[in-house]
């Protein structure tokens, strides 16, 4: 892929493994103001089992807060989860690195 739209998924959300610490104050506000068709798709991995969020974290508690099950996603395949990984890991910039093709998912 270079640069093409990519496919958006739907992921339950019981299916997801959250992977930054969770602040309630970030997701009262935002279950406070979210409008459905406005939202952004989360960016996340699927391992095999579960899906791994590397973005939109408190969106998708948000979503889960105002009853929806399922959480809009652009899937990544395991080289963008293992760059977005280690960016964060080493408090790299990640937007200023990342592959424009998945600048989608911020």
């Amino acid at each position: 892929m270079t640069g093409e739209p990519r496919e958006v998924v739907l992921i339950d959300i019981s299916k997801i493994t959250f992977t930054s610490k969770i602040r309630e104050r970030n997701v009262k506000y935002l279950a406070e103001h979210l409008e459905i068709k406005k939202f952004d798709p989360v960016c996340a991995y699927h391992d095999g089992d579960r899906y791994i969020l590397t973005d939109g974290n408190h969106r998708t508690k948000a979503l889960e807060r105002i009853g929806q099950q399922y959480v809009p996603a652009i899937l990544l395949t395991k080289k963008e989860f293992d760059f977005v990984a280690f960016s964060k890991n080493n408090h790299i910039d990640v937007m200023a690195k990342i592959p424009e093709k998945i600048k989608i998912c911020r």
